[in-house]
């Protein structure tokens, strides 16, 4: 999808979208307050990886791989990511653009156009600074540090998937806005439980 702005409003349209990106970076690195755990406790933790191609379409593909822990507490499900990578086509005509990342928990994935039932979400983050690479037409994003994101959580009955929704947005040097955005999941999440 494309959206054209006024020609005369190109700086406008950077400037508001530039105050959103940060507004939701800040919203997503927020410390959440939690209950430390008793001395001796344990919770429960499931380790995932994923590396999956996604996307909306030929001129949008984005190629992402995770690493990391799901930790189980009594209200809230903490994702910690210790490595992750996204590359995505490359749009040439651009003066900026933001990655975003909003991780989700649901049931089992669906086949065909049916939705998934999601039981929680993060808050959408930021991800940056993004790299135009200097051979393949790629736009990259990489990170060794643990990337933490908190949800509301329950422990289900059945299993559970992680579900990771990423969204880019480039604004060009004529100021058009180009979105697009891609889904990959999980497999299914194993807890087990361990100290704290």
């Amino acid at each position: 999808m494309i959206e054209t702005l006024a020609q005369n409003r190109p700086r406008r349209a950077l400037s508001l979208l530039g105050m959103f990106a940060a507004a939701i970076q800040l919203t997503g690195c927020v410390q959440h307050p939690q209950a430390a755990l008793a001395p001796g406790a344990t919770q429960e933790r499931a380790s995932f990886s994923v590396a999956q191609t996604t996307g909306s379409g030929t001129d949008c593909e984005f190629t992402l791989h995770l690493d990391g822990s799901a930790y189980s507490r009594a209200n809230e499900l903490e994702i910690a990511v210790s490595r992750a990578s996204v590359a995505i086509t490359r749009v040439n005509n651009k003066q900026m653009d933001v990655l975003f990342l909003q991780v989700g928990v649901g049931g089992r994935p669906e086949t065909g156009n049916r939705m998934v039932v999601m039981r929680g979400r993060t808050p959408r983050v930021v991800l940056g600074p993004t790299v135009d690479s200097a051979g393949p037409q790629l736009t990259t994003w990489q990170s060794d540090d643990t990337l933490r994101l908190v949800m509301p959580w329950r422990q289900p009955v059945n299993p559970a998937w992680l579900y990771f929704t990423l969204g880019y947005t480039t604004v060009s040097y004529m100021g058009e806005i180009t979105r697009c955005s891609g889904f990959a999941h999980s497999d299914s999440l194993r807890f087990v439980a361990g100290p704290s």
